[in-house]
């Protein structure tokens, strides 16, 4: 039966994002504080006043946001590291957490990363001379990064692994081995190893990226058309097609979006075998399991496919951006948006929730509904979380 409104007064300002599953609670706030609500709705007596929390990745430390400076505290609430930095990534490497700060340099704001351990000291780039930081390995820790607009790869120890000596470097750890796609000047394009030793040969074109970890693509410019071919790591062709697309396989690599001819799209694997024929005129990534795909450019037009190209829901729905597929109930149903509102679909396209929120998303089997800027958690049957006691 449609539903017009979840059954609950929406009664908190915020939840942060992610679910805490060590402790197994939301991060909510009531009026100007944040606390800590279990699954048996009781709130923690411990509360924090500050802009906005977000849990790391299975911890008990959070990212903390006060007057628009970010540090980290534990799930106590107790303070780790004192909020004084623009940005703290909320993910930690071997103990170490990353850091973005803004510096002003020249008159202009330039945003530089720094590595910290956990009692807050800055063990790499603690002067700031690196422009950019990005990590490619924890054992051993190594990091792409930028030094005086070329680039390198160093240790946690600041030693140069590789020298600063190409424009640009990309990742990809192959089978056994780890490779670095790097650039010299604007089109020359070839693969190296960790010791610097060239794997494929520089040569002139558009681009060269990995696919995968057992293939690469480059890209010539044919008259403003772009050709792209996949190669193994042996540098050979692995597939006869040419496309004028293939898609950053960020979400799901082993299906990955791509066109022939800029008319009509399909998914290939990572190397160039069609997964789902070409035959859409526009498609989203697989996001789990799902994608929504059109088959025409009219105005409601796009329908929901598994990776076989089963039709999972209708084409009645107007584009929608993909990483709002989410099911629910083993895929018997779907939270999805149309038209800038949240609702929730069965698998015959039925409204089972009315298009009419301002945002809907499940985590550990739970809803959280934003509905006029305020928030609710709800169990999976769309009940609420009875909350136990609220004490503002």
């Amino acid at each position: 039966m449609k539903t017009t409104k979840f059954q609950n007064n929406f009664m908190f300002n915020n939840v942060g994002c992610g679910f805490n599953k060590t402790d197994k609670t939301f991060l909510v706030q009531l009026g100007e504080y944040w606390h800590r609500l279990d699954l048996n709705g009781v709130l923690s007596e411990n509360k924090i006043k500050c802009n906005s929390l977000m849990n790391f990745d299975d911890t008990n430390l959070i990212v903390i946001n006060q007057n628009n400076k970010e540090g980290v505290i534990d799930n106590n609430f107790n303070v780790i590291i004192k909020p004084q930095y623009d940005t703290v990534e909320p993910y930690l490497y071997n103990e170490n957490l990353m850091i973005h700060q803004g510096l002003k340099k020249s008159g202009a704001t330039h945003y530089f990363s720094a590595i910290l351990d956990l009692k807050g000291n800055i063990v790499l780039n603690q002067d700031f001379k690196y422009n950019e930081l990005r990590i490619i390995s924890l054992e051993p820790f190594l990091l792409i990064t930028e030094l005086n607009n070329k680039y390198g790869v160093i240790n946690l120890k600041d030693e140069i692994i590789i020298p600063f000596e190409y424009d640009n470097l990309e990742y990809c750890k192959n089978k056994n081995n780890k490779y670095l796609i790097a650039r010299r000047e604007y089109s020359s394009f070839g693969v190296i190893d960790m010791n610097n030793n060239i794997i494929i040969p520089f040569e002139d074109c558009r681009q060269m990226r990995f696919l995968s970890d057992e293939t690469f693509i480059k890209t010539y410019d044919k008259f403003t058309h772009h050709e792209n071919l996949i190669f193994d790591f042996d540098n050979n062709r692995v597939c006869d097609k040419k496309f004028k697309f293939i898609d950053y396989p960020d979400f799901e690599p082993d299906i990955i979006r791509a066109t022939v001819d800029f008319e009509n799209w399909g998914y290939i694997d990572k190397y160039g075998n069609t997964i789902i024929d070409f035959k859409y005129k526009d498609i989203h990534n697989f996001i789990g399991n799902y994608a929504f795909v059109a088959k025409d450019l009219t105005e409601e037009n796009h329908g929901l496919i598994d990776k076989k190209g089963n039709e999972i829901l209708p084409f009645k729905f107007s584009c929608i951006c993909p990483c709002e597929i989410q099911p629910l109930n083993n895929g018997e149903m779907f939270i999805i948006s149309q038209k800038h509102n949240y609702g929730i679909v069965d698998k015959k396209g039925n409204t089972v929730i009315d298009f009419i929120y301002d945002y809907i998303t499940e985590s550990m089997g739970y809803l959280i509904v934003t509905y006029d800027d305020k928030c609710g958690i709800f169990n999976s049957d769309f009940t609420p979380l009875k909350i136990k006691e609220v004490n503002l």
